[in-house]
């Protein structure tokens, strides 16, 4: 997967999730679904970024 696609598919879920946490910090939805929304995406993305950078060998 691209550089590229993986900063645009985490930012996205990054955004999402964070509207997800401050609408559960506004009492919509519970907190702890966004905020492990947020853990997630967060998590995901740090992962993915990192992984592609790895050397695989000769």
């Amino acid at each position: 997967m691209p550089r590229w696609m993986i900063a645009l598919i985490g930012g996205t879920a990054i955004l999402a999730s964070f509207i997800a946490f401050i609408l559960g910090l506004m009492y919509f939805i519970p907190v702890w679904i966004g905020s492990v929304a947020l853990f997630l995406s967060i998590l995901w993305t740090v992962y993915k970024w990192n992984e592609s950078k790895r050397f695989k060998g000769f």
